[in-house]
């Protein structure tokens, strides 16, 4: 028999088991409510449908400046979402130029085995979706290009490519 709550509750604690690492906020949630711990990391009382609430409210009110909460739950969000039914092949396209978070997104979906992923992700930077919509002839102008990218970054841009003698990629600013 399909428990919805079961299915709905195990993707929140597959992507916090994955995604939890010894030095975050949700992990110091985890070690310090053992009903959460339990829940989530044991996968106790997973019937259960205030499972999620408790978690992220939880997790929230342990936020403290310049921690990564914020990327862990985005990550968190992203898996969970990548499970949803819908059309088999499709994507998500996350856009950011937070380093943080596109590490933390990136890193969960690598160490999830391969038939548990869900959905796509896929990451663009501001450049890279530049990059992306330049090849496609999608973008084509210099002024429109620009546009995006002073949009979207307020510093130098830095990206690996190659110029015209050299041999090897490397950094280029921009």
């Amino acid at each position: 028999m399909f428990r919805q709550n079961v299915a709905i509750n195990g993707y929140l604690c597959w992507a916090v088991r994955i995604l939890k690492n010894p030095v975050s906020t949700i992990t110091e949630t985890l070690e310090q409510n053992s009903t959460i711990h339990n829940e989530v990391i044991k996968g106790k009382n997973l019937d259960n449908s205030g499972i999620y609430k408790r978690f992220f409210e939880t997790v929230r009110k342990n936020k403290e400046s310049k921690d990564n909460l914020g990327e862990e739950v985005l990550a968190i969000c992203l898996h969970i979402l990548s499970h949803m039914p819908g059309k088999a092949d499709g994507k998500f396209c996350i856009i950011t130029d937070d380093k943080g978070a596109a590490s933390k997104i990136d890193s969960l979906f690598k160490k999830t085995a391969a038939q548990h992923k869900g959905k796509k992700i896929i990451i663009f930077s501001t450049p890279k979706l530049v990059q992306v919509l330049y090849r496609e002839h999608i973008l084509e102008t210099k002024e429109y290009i620009q546009t995006i990218l002073s949009t979207g970054i307020k510093e130098n841009i830095v990206v690996l490519g190659t110029r015209i003698f050299d041999i090897r990629s490397r950094e280029i600013s921009i």
